[in-house]
């Protein structure tokens, strides 16, 4: 009989993080074709009508206020971590039901007090996205209700730098990976101005890289297995204008590799701006 690992509940956890853990941990094989499973609504619509205005073509800019990392290496071996910088996107809607974007976060590594240390985090994803009418806004009102649901396959990047200073040297190290990723998420207008979209997806970075470099030699690593897990977060949009909307974001991910567990909550908040589309595409 397979032993299956351990799950624990937290009451700080809400639904999406126990659903995103119990997949992650107990089936992480079929979560790709569950969640490509979920797109099928998204590829079976027909043509939608030529509109200039897209939810799905976009520009969008904000800060990073809080990014914290928790890693635990076993053995008793853990750090936690602080981060902020900035966050940028890119999405463009350019025929029927199909968009791409392009997405990245760059934040510094905060020095805790005392330590001679910084970093910088690096994170990237592009690819394409299809989408899918699930409601339509509510028979007596045109501003709300509308629900649409989105599949997005990605290729990921990640690239992790730090710095340690000591007395006599000082130790750099780099982290880089890259892979792919599937996303499954609701884009729901739930009030005349206000749209919520949660999301939950699978990320792999494939074996990771690891070089250590001090000012007289390095030494490079190379993991035997997949650095993957789960990312899924909630994001609210409010608009503005017709073309300007505020937001504001909240993204957990969970990654493991060789028995190490790498956690990474993040805040992002800024504004985005809806520009024309030149395609088949529907607002």
């Amino acid at each position: 009989m397979r032993d299956h690992p351990r799950l624990v509940f937290r009451p700080d956890r809400t639904v999406i993080h126990v659903v995103g853990e119990f997949m992650h941990k107990f089936y992480p094989g079929a979560l790709v074709p569950i969640l490509i499973l979920f797109s099928l609504p998204a590829l079976a619509q027909p043509p939608v009508d030529v509109t200039a205005n897209s939810r799905y073509t976009y520009a969008q800019a904000a800060y990073v206020p809080q990014q914290h990392f928790d890693t635990d290496l076993g053995n008793g071996i853990s750090s936690h971590d602080e981060a902020d910088g900035f966050a940028a996107s890119l999405s463009y809607h350019f025929v029927n039901q199909a968009y791409v974007f392009a997405r990245g976060d760059f934040t510094d590594l905060d020095s805790p007090r005392g330590v001679d240390s910084d970093g910088d985090y690096n994170a990237f994803s592009a690819g394409l996205g299809l989408r899918g009418p699930l409601a339509d806004t509510r028979p007596d009102r045109d501003d709300y209700g509308k629900v649409d649901i989105y599949t997005e396959f990605s290729y990921e990047d990640l690239e992790v730098d730090g710095r340690l200073g000591f007395q006599n040297d000082t130790v750099k190290s780099n982290l880089d990976g890259s892979g792919y990723g599937v996303a499954v998420g609701l884009r729901w207008l739930a009030a005349k101005s206000v749209e919520l979209n949660p999301y939950v997806g699978y990320l792999n970075y494939g074996e990771p890289n690891v070089t250590l470099r001090t000012d007289n030699d390095s030494l490079r690593l190379s993991a035997d297995e997949d650095l993957d897990g789960v990312r899924y977060g909630l994001r609210a949009v409010v608009d503005v204008t017709a073309q300007l909307s505020a937001i504001v974001s909240y993204e957990r991910s969970d990654l493991e590799v060789g028995g190490a567990d790498y956690e990474s909550d993040t805040v992002r908040m800024g504004v985005r701006w809806y520009f024309p589309s030149r395609g088949l595409v529907a607002r």
